[in-house]
């Protein structure tokens, strides 16, 4: 099945995959006995006095609306999760993606809600929860795709394009072992500059998760853009799916169980999908399928953080 709203797991190696193990990292079951909230003590500073959380701003996952609420897919589930801990009082700090780990382990905030996926790399840094969705990749080209390109290998196969890529995320790091060279990759720090690369021809195509791209090339509005169907990389013969989650700063072991006994109730219930939806202003879901949150419990946070080792 092709396009954006599928996830063909047939395969894959895993990436970063949510679950519905009720914790999927060591520290997330070890040194506290963190319940579903209320009374419990180790989280009685958060319910007392608010958590704050870190966002990239990256429409559908993360972003801030015309009202000035943070808002989207990471947000909705983050937020129905923390409400449920008893945890109302919520600070957004907006950095850029490349900023989000180094702001956690700073302690700039207490954890974040973003288009964060699971990595063994990532996972050495901070921690997460079990995944909440899964996720194809997917390019933007300018209308009529001139070099016709499809995916990461198709730039590659050609010395001639190049392709923008935001700093740090998973698509420059799939991209530069697929083989495109260094190079033909263009990197900045934010969606905004991603789109005015191809518009101004610095770059040929574009890369984030399908989602967002669909997003950016429809919130561009002028038509010169155009989002290709979604793809899962194939690196060394294998394809790799994405799947992410909040990051937790190490050692935040009583929140992240909390957190995980919340997300596993809510998948096992089959609600991720509708409080999505329900949180989003169309009734859209923002963009996403119940297909990619469904796919999420199918694996657990051991199957990404450990992929490859």
């Amino acid at each position: 099945m092709t396009g954006l709203t599928a996830v063909a797991t047939a395969g894959l190696v895993l990436v970063a995959a949510c679950g519905s193990s009720g914790g999927g990292n060591a520290s997330s079951t070890a040194g506290s006995t963190a319940g579903d909230g209320g009374s419990d003590s180790a989280l009685a500073d958060y319910q007392d006095n608010g958590i704050t959380i870190g966002y990239a701003n990256e429409e559908p996952y993360d972003y801030q609306d015309a009202q000035g609420n943070v808002t989207g897919m990471a947000p909705s589930v983050g937020q129905e999760i923390l409400s449920n801990l008893d945890i109302t009082d919520v600070t957004w700090t907006k950095v850029d993606f490349r900023g989000l780990i180094p702001g956690l382990k700073a302690g700039r905030f207490d954890m974040t809600m973003a288009a964060a996926s699971i990595t063994p790399e990532r996972a050495q840094a901070v921690d997460y929860s079990d995944p909440v969705y899964c996720v194809m990749e997917a390019m933007a080209v300018k209308k009529g795709n001139p070099l016709n390109l499809s995916d990461f290998k198709s730039v590659a196969d050609n010395p001639d394009a190049k392709l923008a890529v935001e700093s740090g995320t998973t698509e420059q790091k799939y991209a530069t072992a697929v083989g495109v060279a260094k190079d033909q990759l263009v990197v900045v720090n934010n969606n905004s500059a991603l789109v005015a690369s191809v518009k101004t021809g610095r770059a040929d195509a574009f890369a984030l998760t399908g989602i967002t791209v669909r997003s950016l090339v429809k919130k561009s509005g002028d038509g010169k853009l155009v989002a290709l169907d979604g793809f899962n990389p194939v690196i060394d013969g294998e394809e790799k799916l994405s799947c992410g989650a909040p990051q937790f700063k190490k050692g935040s072991d009583a929140l992240l169980t909390a957190y995980n006994k919340q997300l596993d109730k809510l998948q096992k219930a089959g609600k991720v999908y509708s409080v999505v939806k329900e949180a989003s202003p169309n009734g859209d879901a923002f963009g996403f399928a119940k297909s990619q949150f469904e796919e999420a419990k199918k694996h657990t946070f051991e199957d990404f953080a450990n992929a490859g080792s």
